[in-house]
């Protein structure tokens, strides 16, 4: 009999795409590296708080990565198709999945 630990991070998205959208609402005519600095410091630290010490499998760490690709498409104006890794590459951020082993 093998123990597994079933995780949901479906409250970790929904308070990440919550505090994005609130501030990308208020902040509708500010400059892109203005969006992009509130997220990050703001954001991010929703998605990656105590996530080190859980043992999160692709599909889960995935679906975070889509959360911050949402927000970077979001911010610079992109489709859902269009990929983010050349905003990533410019201002100098990190694939979700590269942030999740660095921690």
């Amino acid at each position: 009999v093998s123990k597994k630990l079933n995780l949901d991070c479906t409250a970790i998205r929904r308070k990440f795409y919550a505090s994005c959208n609130s501030i990308l609402n208020k902040c509708k005519h500010a400059a892109e590296n203005v969006k992009l600095h509130l997220i990050l410091t703001h954001c991010i630290p929703l998605l990656t708080y105590c996530i080190c010490a859980l043992n999160l499998n692709d599909a889960e760490v995935n679906n975070l990565g889509v959360c911050w690709n949402d927000a970077l498409r979001r911010i610079y104006g992109l489709h859902r198709w269009e990929s983010v890794s050349l905003i990533q590459m410019f201002t100098n951020t990190l694939p979700f999945n590269l942030t999740y082993q660095l921690l």
